[in-house]
């Protein structure tokens, strides 16, 4: 086994209680064989300076193993948080003792692209064609500072939408929980205990009073203030939801929504309207950027 100073084995000092003197002497011989130890070493007076410190350095500063080297080449990757132009600088210097020697700029090129952690930048260095190691990183850190000016000019934001009164608004009641539109729990309208009951105002089967669609939810009587000072004009009133897009519309999972119609008294702004053709009849119909749907009543439809 080679020692740290880079000679093969050991000899230590001479035991008389363990061997003898003549086992000893055979030993140190064959230490100074296997180490081309000469008999007559040059003296340091008569040895260049140049051969001195090279033999210094050797002993102190052993050449690291090629092996070895070429491991830690072959596995190193691009660390996390670490730029194109840091994980070059790694790979470059970890190659100085690996001998690669006209292979150099292949191995780099090869190392570079497999440790890639960004899956975008590898695949375009993998599918272009006749790329050396400059190239590649060329390519590597333009890539990533265009990657990086976008994040920085288009950052990821939460979007919270805070919706206040508005005109026409039209509000989904319809929550997680399936609210049953049969009586508001929060159970599906089949499993539903008021699905056969009937509700005598309207005669009409599968609701309670206070889910009863025919009746209006709040009448405001026109020239009415509210507590703000301020004229509501219309009716809020309870619509049903159905797609006429899907014919496989479960009627017992239709949605609920409200229709708010909200005025000022001091409104004086001019409605602006556009005529519209609804199946080949044109209808007059206002226009309001707020609202998430266009309606109307269906006696106006028929």
């Amino acid at each position: 086994m080679a020692t740290a100073g880079g000679l093969f084995g050991h000899v230590g000092e001479f035991n008389s209680e363990r061997e003898t003197f003549k086992s000893y002497v055979e030993r140190m011989e064959m230490f100074f064989t296997a180490n081309n130890i000469v008999e007559t070493p040059a003296k340091p007076k008569d040895t260049s300076l140049a051969n001195i410190v090279r033999a210094l350095e050797k002993h102190f500063n052993p050449a690291p193993l090629e092996i070895a080297e070429s491991f830690h080449f072959g596995t190193r990757s691009q660390k996390p948080g670490e730029s194109i132009g840091e994980y070059v600088v790694a790979l470059k210097k970890l190659s100085i003792h690996c001998n690669f020697g006209e292979f150099l700029n292949r191995a780099l090129r090869d190392r570079f692209v497999c440790g890639l952690n960004n899956v975008k930048i590898q695949n375009k260095l993998l599918t272009t064609e006749n790329i050396t190691f400059d190239k590649a990183c060329q390519i590597a850190k333009s890539m990533e500072m265009a990657e990086r000016n976008t994040q920085e000019f288009h950052p990821t934001t939460s979007a919270s939408a805070s919706s206040e009164g508005t005109v026409n608004q039209i509000e989904s009641k319809r929550n997680d929980e399936q609210a049953c539109y049969r009586c508001g729990g929060n159970h599906t309208a089949k499993t539903c205990r008021f699905k056969t009951e009937k509700f005598f105002k309207c005669t009409k089967i599968g609701h309670i009073a206070s889910m009863c669609r025919s009746k209006t939810s709040k009448e405001v009587k026109p020239g009415s203030t509210s507590k703000h000072g301020q004229a509501d004009r219309g009716n809020i009133q309870n619509l049903s939801l159905y797609d006429s897009n899907n014919d496989n519309v479960n009627s017992d999972e239709l949605g609920i929504y409200s229709l708010y119609s909200v005025e000022s008294e001091n409104y004086s702004h001019k409605r602006y309207s556009v005529e519209l053709s609804l199946n080949g009849v044109m209808c007059d119909m206002e226009i309001d950027t707020a609202a998430d749907f266009s309606i109307m009543s269906k006696s106006m439809y028929d």
